[in-house]
């Protein structure tokens, strides 16, 4: 059973073509950077706006920065993917079908450290996998929820634990083949409310009500925060506690 072809991408693609600007976004003192997934080739695709393109990322141009933003939401099974003009290895453009870049990249904390962030607000929109329950006869949409979030658990601990790495050498050792030394990077984690997310049923809640408690949880969540109780990455000159994220 294909459930994407249940699920109509238009209204947020209309939504996309009214509100996304790419004059503004020429006119924004901000980069902005996509992640997508090749879904032929199963490798991440990143999409920089900006002269100064780091290594291994795509050109975001007027041609393609809306099919991006879709294929970063296009999350495979419940959204058909999506095709984005890309550079090809030996030069000129093509089409690729692209999906959510979460598939392989959930949490892209190293793009943006080597974009030359130091403050990262890391979202995390998978349940703390301890507290789903765990009864003898699970369904199957709890499975495809435990297994889910264990998945995204899994890569966000990789990816935290090579910040935390790089932290330790910050200011001591110098990236390889060049001059620049590790920077101390600090990342603040916020996990919105379980029930407010509602799960892999809640992936497909567009309801205006649903839309409201997920804005209203992450207000209460992000002024709440509490860098202890979040297990945030903090460098050692970093004062712990609670921190609010303005």
């Amino acid at each position: 059973m294909d459930i994407s072809a249940l699920v109509s991408a238009q209204p947020l693609r209309d939504l996309v073509n009214d509100t996304l600007s790419w004059q503004a976004l020429e006119n924004s003192p901000c980069r902005l950077q996509v992640a997508a997934t090749d879904w032929e080739a199963g490798q991440v695709r990143l999409f920089g706006h900006g002269s100064c393109l780091l290594e291994g990322e795509e050109q975001m141009l007027e041609s393609n920065f809306r099919d991006a933003v879709m294929a970063s939401t296009a999350i495979p099974g419940f959204f058909p993917p999506v095709a984005v003009e890309a550079g090809k290895p030996g030069g000129g453009r093509e089409l690729r079908i692209c999906v959510d870049g979460g598939l392989v990249l959930n949490s892209p904390l190293n793009p943006a450290i080597d974009a030359g962030a130091t403050s990262i607000h890391l979202i995390c929109l998978n349940p703390d996998v301890s507290t789903l329950t765990l009864s003898p006869v699970n369904s199957t949409l709890d499975t495809m929820e435990r297994a889910l979030a264990t998945s995204v658990a899994s890569g966000v601990a990789s990816e935290l634990a090579r910040v935390k790495l790089g932290n330790r050498l910050a200011g001591v050792v110098r990236h390889e083949n060049s001059n620049e030394f590790f920077r101390a990077v600090t990342v603040h984690r916020y996990h919105p409310s379980k029930r407010v997310l509602g799960g892999v049923p809640g992936i497909l809640d567009f309801s205006l009500q649903h839309l409201d408690e997920l804005i209203g949880n992450g207000e209460f969540v992000a002024a709440n925060h509490d860098c202890e109780r979040e297990k945030c990455v903090l460098p050692k000159n970093h004062l712990s506690g609670r921190s609010n994220p303005k």
